[in-house]
């Protein structure tokens, strides 16, 4: 099939959106090919990229053919589709206008800053007409927008909480236990507490298409009644991020030490992995891994342990709402005793459910459900724990763009096969977030 007879040059109208469709002959497949083309304008972008890889078996690798595929790609939400079937357009045709714009713009939709304004350089060089100037223009100025968003971050997080926990030192309500008399202290104890965090976070640049990033959070949650249950937490994390159109991959190092009472409680330190695709405009989906230690000090070394998690995330945009997103995440995990004898090993697996909706405020809901299953009895009882959790925030900006503020609220529930582990917390705060631009 040679290339349709156009009426009016149809690559321009196609990559510029100045004209509309334009209308001819109808040889061979041409009608079928005109027919997706007339859906591409009417907006049915997803039935033109059905229409045409019908076609595509015979016809692909032609620039005429995979010029109006690529848009139809870039329509329905497939960037890094599109980008490959426009670079083997331009392969063939390197002068084309058009089918560098649309490349351009495929790029663009990919993330890809620097092709996309490699591209659009070289079109600005060709003395391109008025119209078609100003729509590259219009698209530099969002590659130096894309540019500007990935330079270096950083944000400054301040939470402030208060709440009530109705087992702050997991004790028990029996008065004994195996026939002895239990103290005061290690009965279950309901107590009030405040809550404060700071955390802060930066990433920028490193080399092309990747960027370091480095955190810490210092948390201190003070328990009124019951001051033995007051606890203390330090985090910090260093990674690298590399990024090429729709795949990212991540790694790096955790560490962390937690204070109960005042006295040392627990040593982390953790690797952490993943990856994530970009599974159209809307959809991207994410593996993340952690190999971790804790240790504890004596005498309660026998809690030390090996710790594996592994999540399987799905993050998607619906089409009938730009302002939503929805998320869903699967756990799987293993935690490994280190000493012999009794420990704290055991298997978990959970689920989580969230939304983002709205731009100014920014709704956030976000619910879940963590099982785990002890490896040893607890004195004589299998130890199973279900815990439950939801969240609801809302924040909006306070008197400037980089500063965020706005209350959240969040219950936490854990039914155990042990009477010791059982708890209902309920946690009301106000958080605060700079995010310098």
């Amino acid at each position: 099939m040679d290339p349709p007879k156009l009426a009016c040059p149809i690559a321009v109208a196609l990559a510029l959106w100045l004209a509309p469709v334009c209308s001819f002959a109808q040889e061979r497949d041409g009608a079928s090919f005109e027919a997706a083309v007339v859906l591409l304008e009417q907006g049915r972008s997803d039935d033109a990229l059905a229409a045409l890889e019908d076609l595509a078996a015979q016809y692909a690798g032609r620039p005429w053919f995979d010029r109006v595929l690529g848009l139809a790609l870039l329509r329905s939400g497939r960037p890094a589709r599109a980008a490959m079937v426009l670079e083997r357009a331009a392969a063939v045709e390197p002068q084309t206008a058009e089918i560098r714009l649309l490349l351009a713009e495929a790029y663009l939709a990919e993330g890809d800053a620097d092709d996309a304004e490699r591209e659009l350089l070289r079109l600005a060089a060709s003395d391109p007409p008025p119209q078609a100037a100003a729509r590259i223009q219009q698209m530099l100025a969002a590659v130096a927008d894309l540019k500007a968003a990935r330079g270096l971050r950083r944000r400054l997080g301040l939470g402030l909480a208060a709440g009530h926990d109705s087992n702050a030192n997991a004790g028990t309500d029996s008065t004994s236990f195996l026939g002895f008399t239990l103290a005061p202290e290690a009965r279950r104890a309901q107590s009030p507490f405040i809550d404060g965090r700071l955390d802060a976070n930066a990433e920028g640049p490193l080399l092309p298409r990747w960027r370091w990033s480095a955190g810490a959070q210092a948390q201190h949650r003070e328990f009124t009644a019951f001051d033995a249950a007051t606890r203390s937490e330090v985090d910090a994390t260093l990674g690298l991020r590399y990024a090429q159109q729709s795949l990212a991959l991540s790694g790096g190092l955790a560490a962390g030490q937690t204070w109960l009472g005042g006295s040392d409680s627990q040593q982390r330190l953790a690797l952490e992995g993943g990856v994530a695709l970009g599974m159209g405009a809307r959809s991207a989906a994410a593996l993340r891994l952690r190999a971790a230690r804790l240790r504890y000090p004596a005498p309660q070394d026998h809690h030390d342990v090996d710790q594996w998690i592994g999540s399987l995330q799905w993050l998607t945009r619906p089409s009938w709402s730009a302002a939503l997103q929805l998320q869903t995440a699967a756990i799987v995990g293993r935690e490994a005793g280190l000493r012999d004898g009794p420990g704290f090993g055991r298997s978990l697996q959970g689920l989580r459910a969230g939304a983002t909706w709205g731009a100014d405020p920014v709704w956030r809901f976000d619910a879940g459900g963590l099982w785990s299953d002890y490896d040893d009895p607890f004195f004589g009882t299998q130890r199973r724990d279900r815990q439950w959790n939801v969240s609801l925030a809302v924040e909006w900006p306070a008197g400037s763009p980089d500063l965020r503020i706005g209350p959240y609220a969040a219950y936490a529930q854990n039914r155990s096969s042990v009477a010791l582990y059982r708890y209902d917390r309920l946690e009301l705060g106000v958080a605060l977030h700079w995010s310098p631009r």
